[in-house]
């Protein structure tokens, strides 16, 4: 039998001595419990299988594939047969051969079902496993919990995950509503990292999809290709570069910020943010935390704060004109008229005007993200009283 593996199954030429003991030992016990079965004339009882499904767990923890395994008790039933005959023949009449041959076929259909009942369920296990310890690395990578660099690698080497040293971060949610699942998006999106970075598709890259957005460390990629992928496929999403790893708890904390100003429509985009963008966000919300001080820079430069006439602003600069302005709002062309009047009025700017229009802009940016900071600073103290 052990001839039989080794000459029809390479992966057993390459088994150490320690493992060709083992299996040694299986077939042995193979062999004589088949022949148990034959005496008796029954099938196997749960007693006796127990053993093969504890052989066929342990192969799954070895990582030795299912189809091999099963292949190898295959050519082994092969030659226990042929043995059985060459040496039995002058004992056997042709019924009792036929009886052997079907006593054969049916425990190898009872090892072959209890073997992969074994090996799928300790498959499941050290997936639910592998998944768990993936998820607390992703989740100490981005909360800082992780002491050096050199210790992430070494984690992420011993669960197969792809950790570049200056990898890229994406953070991304479904921007429309359609049928496809943020699931099969990620997936889409890790499988164009892999072709990008020619990575062997056995290497994970490490991600998470968690709270309506899935989150991504994976490795350096052209850019711009990978923007109009995420553009193309109608997704909400900030791609940051890290320089290092230790930069990416920062950079995480960053890119959730302005993916959320995203998702909320704070910013006049639909397109996906790259590194650039997403820091010139951040600066923008830095402004706007400096503004909330009397002497901050946005102090003398102010957005006009009634609702009709900042929606007015906005709309005039999202679409460049008081027409489309208009359209935009659904509201006549003269009302559009008289608002922006009205802002040039109070504010003493014109955002028809280069200058004029880039403070106003800036000035309304910055006043809805930092309604969104304090809106965020009032449900901190609201979850702190609670």
């Amino acid at each position: 039998m052990i001839d039989g593996l080794l000459r029809e199954i390479p992966l057993y030429a390459a088994l150490s001595e320690a493992e060709l003991d083992d299996v040694r030992s299986n077939i042995r016990d193979g062999f004589l419990a088949t022949t148990h079965v034959w005496e008796t004339g029954r099938l196997a009882d749960a007693r006796l299988l127990a053993r093969f499904r504890a052989i066929g767990a342990t192969r799954a923890a070895e990582g030795r594939s299912l189809q091999v395994v099963l292949r190898a008790y295959r050519v082994s039933a092969l030659r226990m047969y042929d043995f059985i005959l060459e040496r039995a023949s002058g004992e056997l009449d042709q019924d009792e051969q036929v009886n052997f041959a079907r006593v054969l076929m049916g425990f190898l259909d009872q090892l072959s079902d209890v073997v992969t009942h074994g090996y799928l369920q300790t498959s499941e296990q050290l997936a639910s496993q592998q998944v768990r310890a993936r998820r607390e690395l992703f989740e100490d990578i981005v909360a800082g919990r992780v002491s050096s660099s050199d210790s992430m690698l070494e984690r992420a080497r011993t669960l197969d995950v792809d950790l570049p040293e200056r990898p890229l971060l994406i953070v991304a949610s479904i921007a429309a509503r359609e049928e496809s699942t943020l699931q099969e998006h990620a997936d889409a999106v890790l499988h164009h990292l892999a072709e990008q970075a020619s990575r062997s598709s056995s290497i994970q890259t490490l991600h998470l999809i968690s709270g309506g957005r899935f989150t991504i460390i994976g490795p350096p990629v052209d850019v711009a290709h990978l923007k109009h992928r995420l553009k193309r496929a109608k997704l909400t999403a900030v791609i940051r570069y890290a320089r290092s790893l230790a930069e990416l708890p920062r950079l995480y904390e960053e890119a959730t910020s302005a993916h959320q100003l995203l998702q909320e429509k704070r910013i006049p985009t639909t397109g996906p943010l790259d590194d650039a963008e997403a820091r010139l966000v951040f600066l923008l919300a830095e402004i706007s935390r400096a503004s909330d001080r009397r002497d901050g820079i946005l102090s003398s430069i102010a957005a006009p704060r009634q609702r009709p006439l900042r929606e007015a602003l906005d709309a005039y600069l999202r679409v460049g004109n008081a027409v489309s302005a208009a359209n935009y709002l659904r509201i006549h062309p003269q009302t559009m008229r008289y608002r922006l009047r009205r802002i040039r009025e109070l504010t003493g700017r014109d955002p028809s005007q280069g200058w004029d229009r880039f403070l106003l802009e800036l000035a309304l940016r910055t006043q809805v993200i930092r309604s969104e900071l304090q809106g965020d600073k009032r449900n901190d103290r609201s979850d702190s009283n609670s």
